[in-house]
């Protein structure tokens, strides 16, 4: 306990350590440890696991035997959990004449995966196990009770809120977005996906991960791997390796479209991090996922479209699968509406924010944020010379990192979600600001910094052309790259990544 110790952080819960020659100690059940030449198993104690609120300490204790050039050596390892309101700590002990190597994998106790933590150099890579079940679900289900007539209804668990509307959706562990998946660079990911669809076969893609090494684990249907039959469980197992904003979503018919999205964040240490001086937090809450939405699922939209005199515009934009839609009416006749998000910063800080895209149909979203610069960072996973802009637009499927300097006033700031082509002016926009007091393509969530009101907004409703930020653009719409005053396109940037030799001929 000297000189092995791994320190975790406070979020972090139980682990295990196995040795790379022995199946996996899983999910804190006794299971048998197979020795191989070199290692047989001497002894093998768990300790009680907390059921009750009063029991606050797991104890496992692993004791076997390695055969080394200087004969039979008793290794001890000693892992010891301590909860305490929400927080965990841990240590491990071993030998140090041990040549083992090392896998470090967590025992899930509180809602909070312990693989999302910070990423130390020369630490043991983690193990990291999820379980997705995908389903139909609905929006504004019984579970959401009176929401949004009484808010923390809308906070219930299982409520999805969506923009108000009820409408049936495709989701993962009835969540919208899904699970979020944040790991470090080297960790292992292993998810298993349990499709109760009843008649659906479904696939899970790990958008913007290369999967080299692992092309079946990519997750297209009838290209790397056969549909998940409905009823039936599928194992993905590969090696995070690309760093970066990723995003995980079925590959199957209208899924993505209908709910079945979520997060896959990919983080490294502060020494390979070429940004890591240009901001102080890089936060889960500041993940933002945008989505293109309608009032019914995809695929009768696509019917609609192609058969009868539906069209392909979506209604409205979604932050983090929340909205302002649907107007309800309060008893003494004041309107409310369905939960925004909200990004909270404190004032002299600067916060790393991750944007992905996950929407389906041709709506290219324009973000910016009151009062405050936008530096990008990061394109598609990948590290870019940083600039200034006022906005950045994203397309189904991209993704953007930028960094927020809170150094202005305490106060509330719109952060703007501008829809543009099929979702502009031109086509739903004009419509829906006459039968509403908010436009429908324009998402209107905000930054807050601490210490103002949780149930306070913005001065001001923005309108649809109130929505677009003059200044600076990153990616604009239609844009040629002549225009550098105004605009600055994709091959403008630069990129830090170093050249990918295996790509050249010789």
């Amino acid at each position: 306990m000297k000189k092995e110790n791994i320190n975790a952080d406070k979020d972090q819960q139980s682990m295990v350590k196995e040795n790379s020659s022995t199946e996996k100690f899983r999910e804190m059940k006794k299971e048998n440890i197979n020795a191989d030449k070199d290692q047989q198993i001497c002894t093998m104690l768990i300790g009680a696991l907390a059921i009750s609120y009063s029991v606050d300490m797991v104890i496992v204790y692993i004791c076997y035997t390695s055969t080394m050039s200087s004969g039979m050596v008793q290794i001890g390892v000693f892992l010891a959990i301590i909860y305490l309101k929400g927080h965990y700590g841990a240590a491990v002990a071993n030998d140090q004449n041990s040549t083992t190597s090392t896998y470090v994998e967590y025992v899930l106790l509180q809602k909070n995966h312990p693989c999302s933590r910070k990423c130390v150099e020369g630490d043991s890579p983690m193990v990291c196990r999820y379980n997705f079940t995908i389903e139909w679900y609905q929006t504004m289900s019984k579970a959401c009770y009176d929401c949004p007539l009484v808010l923390d209804d809308c906070k219930r668990p299982d409520c999805i809120t969506g923009d108000g509307r009820k409408r049936s959706i495709v989701v993962v562990n009835r969540q919208m977005p899904g699970p979020s998946i944040e790991v470090c660079v080297g960790d292992e990911v292993v998810v298993h996906v349990h499709n109760h669809l009843m008649t659906d076969t479904t696939t899970i893609h790990w958008h913007g991960h290369h999967q080299r090494g692992t092309p079946y684990m990519d997750g297209v249907p009838f290209v790397t791997q056969c549909p998940i039959q409905p009823g039936t469980t599928f194992t993905y197992k590969f090696v995070a390796a690309n760093v970066g904003t990723h995003f995980w979503h079925s590959h199957s018919g209208m899924q993505r479209a209908d709910g079945a999205f979520g997060p896959f964040i990919v983080r490294q240490p502060k020494q390979q991090n070429p940004h890591s001086h240009l901001y102080d937090y890089d936060l889960s809450s500041h993940v933002m996922t945008i989505l293109d939405w309608t009032e019914e699922t995809g695929m009768q939209k696509f019917v609609a479209h192609h058969h009868s005199n539906g069209d392909n515009k979506p209604t409205n934009i979604l932050v983090n699968g929340k909205g302002r839609f649907l107007e309800f009416i309060m008893e003494n006749g004041s309107s409310v509406y369905s939960p925004v998000e909200r990004f909270y910063v404190n004032k002299g800080y600067r916060y790393r924010f991750r944007i992905i895209n996950a929407e389906f149909l041709n709506c290219p979203i324009e973000v910016s944020v009151d009062n405050h610069t936008l530096t990008i960072i990061s394109s598609d996973g990948n590290d870019i010379a940083p600039i200034d802009a006022e906005s950045v637009v994203t397309y189904a499927g991209e993704r953007f990192d930028f960094i927020i300097n809170a150094n202005k006033t305490e106060d509330l700031y719109w952060m703007r979600f501008r829809g543009l082509m099929d979702c502009d002016e031109r086509f739903k926009s004009a419509h829906q600001r006459a039968y509403h007091p908010i436009q429908k393509h324009i998402r209107k969530d905000w930054l807050q910094y601490t210490g103002t009101s949780d149930t306070d907004f913005p001065e001001g409703l923005p309108s649809y052309t109130e929505a677009h930020k003059e200044g600076l653009q990153v990616n604009a719409l239609n844009v040629g790259m002549e225009e550098r005053n105004s605009s600055v396109s994709i091959p403008h940037l630069q990129s830090l990544n170093e050249w990918d030799r295996s790509l050249t001929k010789f």
